[in-house]
């Protein structure tokens, strides 16, 4: 039979347990010890847990399709799909509407009537749509693209930037200015040039160059008309054409 004072000691003992909490989590005490996401969120909330180190969550790509027509605009990576829904009762299309946004994947210039799910045609200015919208053959076999319900605005002059391959090129007043796409290695060309800015016409100073977009794709350019903001490099060494390794 415990004595009376054993007994006391074991309810001190029981009581100093219950009042001192639960256990803190056993990690060793090297700063550097990475936490998982969750630990870490429980842990900077407490002078222990700072001095554990979180790990960093890396930067998420843009999705081109959450963005608003104006973030797609600025966003070298994304295009804006814009598309003219047509008048079947005056058989013609109206003024171009902004539908989606996409990631930049360059697209055949040409018009296009498609079919949303509901059956409304639109008229595209490229081969690009929406996923789930059907290119109409049955209009293509007999038209080749809708008139416009409104009359033709005067080219604005001052107004280049932002336009389309299409739109650009049929402006007097602006230039397209095409670039091979340089793979991440910064040693692979691309055997084919692709559209990437419209720019008031001028005559451009001729030098090879890389320039280099805001997200950080790299492109040739057979001038220095490189478009405003991109970063430019002048040193194009090492540079391959056809090597089958090149990945893009």
């Amino acid at each position: 039979m415990k004595s009376t004072f054993a007994i006391q000691l074991t309810l001190i003992t029981a009581m100093i347990a219950a009042c001192s909490g639960p256990a803190e989590p056993n990690h060793p005490n090297d700063t550097n010890t990475p936490l998982e996401p969750g630990e870490c969120a429980a842990h900077l909330q407490s002078e222990r847990g700072m001095q554990y180190k979180c790990p960093t969550n890396p930067v998420q790509p843009v999705e081109c399709a959450s963005l608003s027509e104006n973030a797609c605009s600025e966003n070298p990576d994304c295009m804006s799909l814009m598309a003219q829904p047509v008048d079947t009762a005056l058989q013609c299309a109206d003024h171009r509407e902004f539908l989606e946004c996409q990631p930049n994947v360059g697209c055949a210039e040409a018009m296009a009537v498609v079919r949303d799910p509901s059956g409304k045609q639109w008229q595209f200015p490229s081969h690009c749509w929406p996923e789930g919208w059907t290119f109409d053959s049955e209009f293509h076999k007999t038209k080749g693209h809708v008139e416009n319900c409104f009359p033709p605005e005067p080219p604005d002059p001052t107004k280049c930037s932002g336009l389309s391959e299409y739109e650009c090129k049929a402006n007097s007043n602006c230039m397209a200015v095409d670039a091979w796409p340089v793979d991440m290695t910064r040693k692979c060309v691309a055997p084919k040039t692709m559209f990437v800015d419209c720019q008031s016409d001028r005559t451009c100073p001729a030098a090879t160059a890389i320039a280099t977009n805001p997200s950080g794709h790299a492109f040739l350019f057979p001038s220095l008309c490189t478009p405003e903001g991109w970063t430019v490099e002048h040193d194009i060494s090492g540079l391959a054409w056809d090597d089958p390794d090149c990945v893009f």
